[in-house]
């Protein structure tokens, strides 16, 4: 299986026409890999304090890519290997995990890094989602990141966000609150990993290995509401 995708430089929203933001590059932020941080440590933070009182989802999310050549295939500039690791929560809905399934609250924390082969990851960055508009859905487009799972495997898929970068890496402007590009069509932002989560609406753990080398964990927990 071969996580990634072939993405066109693209715009977020209506950023600066002066700054142009490339999918891939928020892909290897929020998809491909990253030195390994443990799901478990990501759960055992207090829901209440991570989360927020009226989160239903809670999502701990980590991955590496260790082999440039196949890092160049998902995102990486060539040459580099990188990682990530972090959370997402999801709130505001019914509950349900059916798909059609709407929300209005959630939050995506994600620190990630690319790193030249023989150095050391100096130029880690942050990326802050605040989401105001998800929904489930299945099987959105052949280019989607949920179809990393098996056929018709409900997907978080964000409508309304904005985003933020911090740290010396950032694939953007930082301290710059920037549109998401997001919208309530999902076939138009297929593909595009700031709406297209590929976090399944499945309660339990995902552990893929693609590749020697590659490796990405995602741990999905229904809580409380």
């Amino acid at each position: 299986m071969r996580i990634g995708f072939d993405f066109q430089q693209t715009y977020l929203g209506a950023a600066s026409p002066s700054f142009a933001l490339t999918k891939s590059s928020v892909l290897s932020a929020l998809k491909i890999a990253a030195l390994a941080l443990s799901i478990g440590l990501v759960a055992t933070i207090p829901v209440a304090f991570a989360y927020g009182n009226n989160t239903q989802w809670q999502v701990g999310l980590s991955g590496t890519c260790k082999v440039a050549a196949y890092c160049a295939g998902i995102g990486l500039p060539p040459g580099t290997t990188g990682g990530f690791w972090g959370w997402c929560a999801f709130g505001g809905s019914s509950g349900s995990s059916a798909p059609g399934t709407t929300g209005t609250s959630g939050d995506c924390q994600i620190t990630a890094y690319i790193d030249v082969p023989g150095s050391h990851a100096t130029n880690p960055y942050h990326i802050s989602q605040d989401i105001t508009g998800w929904t489930i859905v299945t099987s959105p487009g052949p280019a989607s990141i949920c179809n990393l799972y098996p056929a018709n495997t409900p997907c978080f898929f964000v409508t309304a966000a904005t985003v933020e970068f911090q740290g010396p890496g950032a694939p953007g402007p930082t301290g710059v609150v920037l549109p998401s590009g997001c919208s309530t069509d999902v076939s138009a932002d297929v593909g595009n990993p700031a709406c297209d989560t590929g976090i399944s609406a499945v309660a339990g753990h995902t552990s893929l290995h693609p590749a020697p080398g590659v490796e990405l964990n995602i741990q999905v927990s229904a809580i409380g509401h």
